[in-house]
């Protein structure tokens, strides 16, 4: 479950929420370009397979046309599921013209289970190729961890704060906000455990947020806030603490 841990320097200048690739990129791979050809004999057939490993999705454009002429001449889309071909595209000529030759441009998503069948049909007196070629994503999804909302986060780099922990008389009742980071500063709890997403079939939260702020750092942020009240994402922290009586 991707949870994001905004820096100081982000809290007033992150407003909206903002899915994008680099969060949840839908493929995991380039398949680069591949063709290739068969050939063929006089009057016949040549059939390609493209089939994805198990386990993966495929979205490729593919192209596919038989050369030559003859007086009955066709390209063929089918899904195949290793038994059953089923046509969902077709390109025919009855011409003997050299240059007019049937093809296909044809994008699909593809699985291990259900992949594509490229048929080429010539009639031409002589042997013949059927090219073709594709290239395309390997798609992803988003993996996570799902868990429902309200409950507890998961953060094992944060530590209790010491007995006796030097803190300001200015911050004493921020104490309960308060932890050790990995590097041993005390960090102010913003906000924690945000959810800014939801999976809706399952109503778990996939996407979080939290906003801490080193406590060395949060006198220069306030001064920042007092110096220009409305340009800064920190008025609603320091309305909230006002109202459980803490005055900064």
């Amino acid at each position: 479950m991707p949870v994001r841990i905004m820096q100081p320097e982000d809290v007033w200048s992150y407003s909206t929420r903002e899915l994008t690739q680099s969060k949840f990129p839908f493929w995991s791979a380039i398949i680069t370009q591949t063709q290739s050809r068969v050939t063929a004999g006089a009057a016949g057939t040549a059939t390609v397979e493209i089939q994805p490993p198990a386990g993966e999705t495929w979205w490729v454009e593919i192209g596919a046309y038989v050369d030559i002429g003859g007086s009955d001449n066709y390209t063929q889309y089918c899904d195949y599921d290793g038994t059953t071909a089923r046509p969902h595209a077709y390109s025919y000529t009855n011409s003997t013209y050299g240059y007019d030759r049937p093809g296909l441009v044809i994008s699909r998503i593809l699985t291990n289970s259900l992949y594509a069948r490229l048929v080429g049909h010539q009639t031409t007196s002589t042997s013949w190729h059927f090219y073709y070629g594709y290239s395309g994503f390997k798609l992803s999804q988003p993996q996570w961890s799902p868990r429902p909302v309200g409950e507890a986060p998961l953060f094992p780099f944060k530590r209790p704060l010491p007995v006796g922990a030097a803190i300001p008389d200015r911050f004493a009742k921020l104490k309960d906000r308060m932890f050790l980071d990995p590097e041993g500063r005390i960090q102010v709890i913003l906000e924690e455990d945000v959810p800014l997403a939801q999976d809706p079939d399952t109503g778990h939260v996939v996407e979080r947020y939290s906003v801490y702020v080193a406590l060395e750092d949060l006198v220069e942020r306030i001064d920042q806030f007092l110096a220009d009240p409305e340009g800064t994402g920190w008025k609603k922290y320091l309305d909230e603490w006002a109202k459980e009586g803490v005055s900064l």
